[in-house]
């Protein structure tokens, strides 16, 4: 069975804090370092979150340049992932005989593990950037927002 993104997540905050976490699909990265698209609830949440881990300024470079390695191969690979699960529902909707289908579901599956393996490497080289005490607050972070908005996962 492979793990999506999301499950790495709890897997990698129940170490952290030794509490149960609820999967989330959203990178550490993202959660931390604001990025300057998106919406503004989510520069605000990403604000807060930095305020409330009370990062310094070394913490926050260095998480800065943790999201920078990361972020170019993230994005190719999501794009990827999007890309062959197109063609997966073109296939199931076309003549395509069984083992085409079932190579590009294994294509499909086999990119997803690679996303989260990346996503996986982010943030442990984040959890290293963090002191014990931050990576507790930031697990209660991520709970709360969880029971906030329970469908965004």
């Amino acid at each position: 069975m492979l793990l999506r993104p999301g499950y790495v997540l709890s897997i990698l905050l129940v170490t952290l804090t030794g509490c149960t976490a609820v999967a989330n699909t959203k990178p550490i990265t993202s959660q931390l370092i604001p990025s300057p698209e998106g919406q503004q609830h989510r520069k605000s949440s990403k604000h807060r979150l930095m305020r409330q881990l009370k990062l310094n300024q070394v913490q926050r470079q260095q998480l800065k340049t943790i999201k920078l390695e990361y972020e170019e191969s993230i994005i190719d690979l999501r794009q990827e992932v999007s890309q062959a699960k197109q063609t997966l529902s073109e296939l199931m909707v076309g003549t395509a005989d069984r083992e085409t289908i079932r190579t590009q579901y294994q294509q499909v599956q086999l990119l997803n593990r690679q996303l989260g393996e990346l996503h996986f490497e982010s943030m442990l080289q984040m959890r290293e950037v963090m002191t014990p005490e931050q990576r507790i607050q930031f697990a209660q972070f991520m709970r709360q927002r969880r029971n906030q908005n329970p469908l965004s996962d």
